[in-house]
């Protein structure tokens, strides 16, 4: 799967910035997750 480096580095970005603020996190994810779908869409 293609992907799967992309969400390991999301799975690192969680735990980086968990203890910092878990807002913002789920901010970039949602970003990340937007893009995705935009990419994939080509």
């Amino acid at each position: 799967m293609a992907n799967a480096g992309f969400f390991l580095h999301i799975q690192k970005t969680r735990l980086t910035f968990g203890a910092l603020d878990d807002d913002r996190v789920q901010r970039i994810e949602i970003h990340a997750m937007k893009w995705q779908r935009r990419l994939s869409q080509g």
